[in-house]
């Protein structure tokens, strides 16, 4: 079997009934590193972690507890399945095998070039000298994945310095084998989500297999609006306003959102659970095609609305697909929109085209001003959006 990586991203547990759920399935060890950290993004990843070791040992019906070697690297006590987990940003990774391994995901941020010496060894500053902008950055957090990958497989961690091991011989390879006097691994630079590196490295030389689990992989849940249960399928993202999730009930998909205070520097909803239903009214006067508002749970502040299938306008333009169809639809409804005196939120994730319908998948609009509106902010968004 070849080694396998699990990938979850936490950012579901911001919403703190799900967190207070989640919390409750891992056991009390893994409750306490929740609890030592004192930063809410923190407690998320330890949570997360907790969460795909509990999958894991649900899923190879693990019961045995886990020992610790000198440097910290854990292990199921008798079981031969090897494990390593790594967190970054929103996600946490878990690799597993029955030979050893090393797993490290990290979400890229600005790079500081005054750790290069302690981090990298003379030739790969020299590598890293020669890129700019976007491709430093890439490299430098392909080495630096690369590097904790391996001192995790060898069962070192930091113990031992970054700069001690040197990969600048296989610079832009993205699999490889590295072999020295601690080890002979292979290593697999992986696909990782936009704006992280992945790095696997492994005993076991065969391809890595690679799944992300949803939160309804991972958390079995429902959530009530009003009386009524609604199955969580997965995370679909978070706005402004809420926390929007995909679910279902009596075999039908549905959005679950979920109204959140959090504050945002560039927007004031005022009351979010009246806005999304007075905006909702407005558009469809208006006659702007939306999801159908199901129902409104104002006690805790969720709404539901219909379900549109299909992917946003931005991952289309991602994946290089002709979105000029969608595009003149939209500017089609701009004479209206402005004729009312409203502008909505024309950025490309608020769009679904399902056939020859184009859907607008939020509910907020606002007052017309010119500098929002589709010509002199819209458009940018959709032309710049890589």
């Amino acid at each position: 079997m070849p080694p396998r990586i699990l990938l979850f991203c936490v950012t579901p547990l911001e919403n703190e009934s799900l967190f207070r759920k989640a919390y409750s399935r891992i056991d009390s060890y893994r409750q306490k590193r929740v609890d030592r950290y004192a930063k809410e993004e923190d407690k998320r990843l330890a949570l997360g972690a907790g969460l795909l070791l509990s999958y894991l040992r649900k899923k190879e019906g693990i019961e045995a507890p886990l020992v610790y070697n000198e440097h910290g690297k854990a292990y199921f006590e008798g079981n031969p399945l090897y494990f390593n987990l790594s967190h970054s940003g929103s996600y946490v990774a878990l690799a597993y095998d029955k030979l050893d391994l090393g797993v490290d995901i990290e979400a890229h941020r600005e790079v500081d070039e005054g750790i290069f010496p302690k981090v990298f060894t003379p030739v790969e500053q020299a590598l890293l000298h020669q890129k700019e902008g976007e491709a430093k950055k890439a490299m430098f957090f392909r080495l630096w994945t690369e590097k904790e990958s391996y001192l995790k497989a060898v069962g070192v961690g930091l113990s031992k310095p970054l700069s001690s091991v040197d990969f600048s011989a296989h610079a832009g390879q993205d699999a490889f084998l590295h072999q020295d006097e601690d080890a002979a691994l292979s290593f697999s630079c992986l696909s990782a989500p936009r704006g992280y590196s992945l790095c696997l490295a492994a005993v076991n030389g065969a391809a890595p297999e690679v799944k992300e689990l949803t939160l309804g992989d991972i958390l079995p849940t429902t959530m009530k609006v009003n009386e009524n249960a609604y199955r969580i399928l997965s995370f679909l993202g978070k706005g402004k306003g809420g926390h929007s999730f995909l679910a279902k009930r009596n075999g039908a998909k549905v959005v679950v959102k979920c109204i959140h205070h959090d504050p945002c520097d560039y927007y004031s909803f005022g009351d979010k659970l009246e806005s999304e239903r007075r905006d909702y009214a407005r558009l469809m006067g208006v006659g702007i095609p939306m999801p159908a508002l199901i129902e409104v749970d104002e006690k805790k502040e969720r709404i539901v609305k219909e379900f549109i299938d299909g992917q946003d306008i931005q991952k289309d333009i991602r994946e290089g697909k002709d979105v000029s169809k969608a595009m003149r639809i939209l500017e089609s409804w701009l004479p209206k929109l402005y004729g009312e005196g409203l502008n909505i939120d024309y950025y490309p994730t608020n769009f679904v085209l399902d056939g020859n319908a184009l859907y607008y998948i939020d509910y907020e609009c606002n007052e017309y001003h010119e500098e929002w509106d589709f010509e002199h902010w819209g458009r940018k968004t959709w032309e710049e959006t890589k």
